[in-house]
């Protein structure tokens, strides 16, 4: 049965956005009793916000916008998603109770079947057969898994640019792609400082247009002054994979993708192209029940 690619990105994992806010404010060198003071509430306030036990609500966003520079639009995102994974979280406690109802009852309408007597020496042979299929399904998995890393890489390096990537095959890919990494073990809250920095950068793009792009006279120049604005941090992407990929062997091959993509990127376009490729493979990631 075919998968669904959800269009939009929604992470999966469940932290609060108040640690993404600790760990800008801890890059930009800004205590928490100063971020309490420049956006007027008090240092409690900021506490509970990080522990995610307070929300950040619209008007709290705009003034973060100020502070940080980072768009109320991804701070309200951040929250929303937060709140929206919580829930889902919470969903399935009760459907599962239901579905094991269901297992119950069906178990006991199956006729009980008589228990097989195991011979001496037989059990040792069929253990030794299982162990044998595991390892080769294991085997096979890895050469999998390594074919299609290297496909991709493959496949991104002979692009001029990223926006080539035809988008059959970038889905194809990741639908193999996705599955692998959750069977690597891959979570997604091991690269969540690469993702939120990809949702920043899509939400500062997707801002309105200000006086420095407004100059440009045709769509391709404000095309290429807005991407202007972002592409030091799009490069920047890289050494976050790396970092990922040092502390969770699970990233590597990930990183090793993403990595061959940020070098194919040069425009607007090519970001774009560049969220539907990770969206894509966190969709499938997850849809394989990938956490």
């Amino acid at each position: 049965m075919n998968k669904v690619i959800v269009n939009q990105y929604i992470p999966d994992y469940v932290s609060p956005p108040g640690e993404t806010l600790l760990e800008t404010i801890e890059e930009l060198g800004i205590s928490q009793d100063d971020l309490a003071k420049r956006i007027n509430i008090t240092k409690k306030e900021v506490d509970e916000i990080i522990a995610g036990k307070a929300a950040i609500r619209t008007e709290l966003a705009l003034q973060l916008d100020q502070v940080l520079g980072i768009p109320a639009s991804f701070w309200n995102n951040r929250e929303r998603n937060y709140r929206d994974a919580l829930a889902r979280r919470l969903l399935p406690q009760s459907l599962n109770f239901s579905e094991t109802e269901l297992t119950s009852k069906s178990m006991t309408q199956q006729p009980i079947k008589p228990k097989q007597i195991v011979k001496p020496g037989q059990q040792e042979k069929t253990t030794d057969t299982a162990n044998s299929v595991v390892r080769e399904k294991s085997q096979t998995a890895t050469a999998q898994a390594k074919d299609i890393v290297k496909e991709i890489k493959d496949t991104i390096d002979k692009l001029s640019s990223l926006k080539d990537y035809p988008i059959r095959d970038l889905v194809k890919h990741a639908e193999e792609f996705g599955p692998y990494l959750k069977n690597q073990r891959l979570e997604t809250n091991q690269i969540r400082k690469f993702l939120d920095a990809v949702n920043q950068l899509k939400a500062r793009l997707a801002q309105d247009e200000d006086e420095t792009i407004k100059q440009g006279k045709t769509e391709e120049e404000k095309a290429k002054l807005r991407f202007g604005k972002i592409e030091s941090d799009v490069v920047l992407l890289k050494p976050k994979l790396a970092y990922a990929a040092a502390r969770q062997k699970a990233a590597k091959p990930l990183s090793d993708v993403m990595s061959a993509a940020l070098d194919k990127v040069y425009s607007s376009e090519d970001f774009d192209r560049l969220v539907q490729l990770i969206e894509s493979i966190i969709a499938y990631h997850k849809a394989e029940g990938g956490k």
